[in-house]
């Protein structure tokens, strides 16, 4: 027999463990919420979907990608700075502004 005997104990310690789950998701949102999206990286920018290749001469021809998929693990909107035409973006754990 297992350590909840009864069904009682059991959903009352699921629901608590479920309103512990809450208050962290909360205080995490309210804490993303507090930082600030950074401004755009040049960088980042400009050869994110060119990729920089240096032939013998050492000059530089750009490599252009096409059709890219941005995988956000985080909520914050920082990557739809660099968001460009043709570009998708999957959010792996959800946006701040549309967390359900």
């Amino acid at each position: 027999m297992n350590d909840y005997s009864n069904m009682s104990s059991f959903l009352t310690n699921i629901n608590s463990l479920n309103q512990q789950l809450k208050i962290l998701k909360d205080e995490l949102e309210n804490y993303l919420f507090t930082l600030k999206v950074p401004k755009i990286n040049y960088y980042v920018s400009e050869f994110i979907c060119e990729i920089p290749e240096f032939n013998s001469d050492n000059d530089i021809t750009y490599f252009e990608l096409n059709n890219l998929m941005i995988l956000n693990f985080n909520y914050t909107d920082t990557t739809s700075l660099y968001k460009k035409e043709g570009m998708d973006i999957i959010h792996i754990h959800g946006e701040l502004q549309n967390l359900e």
